[in-house]
């Protein structure tokens, strides 16, 4: 089973996919963009993200370990979204491989923590904004998705609610 975690920056996908990855004893898939702009420094081109993307793409498909979840922090969709925002239209061989890859469930994190900087982070006031694209694009594709919300436990209990549900 493939759960993603997506949404905007700064709205705890990480620590989560880390923390039930753990709890669960599922394979993590981290972020590949980080990793990447890390070795490359911040600056990037339409082009990088694409990329970025296939790169992410390739490393969840193609993840074998004996594990019955999978845990993704980011998947295709968080490229799809970048690229939307930052260069503006959408990439068509992206979107292609996003329809036919599709993870069981989406876990979308609302932005009501607190911002936090990161040299990485590019957009602390657009937070609710990415939020309603991530959660639109979803649903517009009929992709099954539930919404996480509040702080420290609550966002645990609920993420254990929902996948307690799936099994």
């Amino acid at each position: 089973m493939r759960i993603v975690f997506t949404g905007p920056e700064s709205s705890g996908k990480t620590s989560l996919a880390n923390f039930i990855s753990y709890q669960y004893k599922g394979k993590l898939i981290p972020e590949y963009s980080r990793q990447y702009l890390n070795e490359n420094g911040p600056l990037y081109t339409k082009n990088e993200i694409t990329q970025m993307a296939i790169s992410q793409h390739t490393k969840a498909i193609n993840c074998h370990s004996n594990a019955n979840l999978q845990i993704e922090d980011g998947d295709l969709l968080t490229y799809i979204v970048w690229q939307q925002v930052k260069y503006g239209g959408i990439n068509e061989h992206l979107m292609e491989l996003w329809h036919t890859n599709a993870p069981d469930l989406y876990l979308i994190c609302f932005p009501d923590l607190p911002w936090i900087y990161d040299p990485l982070r590019e957009h602390p006031m657009d937070r609710e904004m990415l939020f309603k694209i991530y959660l639109t694009t979803i649903s517009k594709n009929g992709l099954k998705y539930q919404i996480i919300s509040g702080v420290g436990q609550q966002r645990l209990s609920l993420v254990n609610f929902y996948l307690r549900s799936l099994v």
